[in-house]
Order: structure tokens, then sequence, then C-alpha cells
């Protein structure tokens, strides 16, 4: 798309974070963790605009468009799971 071309002026990030966001290794890895698999669906049903797995894994991660989101997932899994972070971009 060139910068004339009045759709690209109209692409947001948020709307199109999906298309940006995938790892190969998912299906593989997914498979022999089923829980990894759970926390990423955890993420996107409270509300991450993407969630992933980093890498090879253990870490699953969730992009969130508003922090409350952000805030009230991490509350809600604090007693799931032994390690939670919670950081923003500039």
């Amino acid at each position: 798309m060139t910068k004339d071309n009045n759709s690209y002026k109209n692409v947001r990030f948020k709307d199109n974070v999906n298309l940006a966001c995938f790892n190969d290794l998912e299906s593989v890895i997914f498979e022999k963790h089923p829980e990894l698999a759970k926390l990423k669906n955890i993420l996107i049903n409270a509300g991450a605009l993407s969630s992933l797995l980093a890498g090879s894994g253990p870490t699953v991660f969730g992009l969130f468009d508003e922090q409350k989101k952000a805030v009230s997932c991490r509350d809600g899994l604090a007693d799931s799971y032994p390690v939670l972070i919670l950081t923003r971009t500039q």
C-alpha cells in the first residue's frame, strides 16, 4: 500500500494486531502443554487484543489497549499464576 492510498490512512494497529502476531511454535507447544493454550484464551477473553506464546515458551503475553483491562486480567490471574508482569509501552 502506498501513502497515497486512502485505505492506508484508515489502517489502525488496534484493529489489525492479530495480523502481526503469530508464532509457528504455538501448535507444537500447545499440544504438549495445553495449559499455555488455556492461558492464551483467558487473556483474549479478558479483553486482550492479541495473545501469543513468546518464543518457544513458557511465557504467554497479552496486548491490551486499556490499562484497566490489563490490571483486571492480572488481578484475576494472580492466585493461579506465580509470575505476572504488567508493563506498558511508551
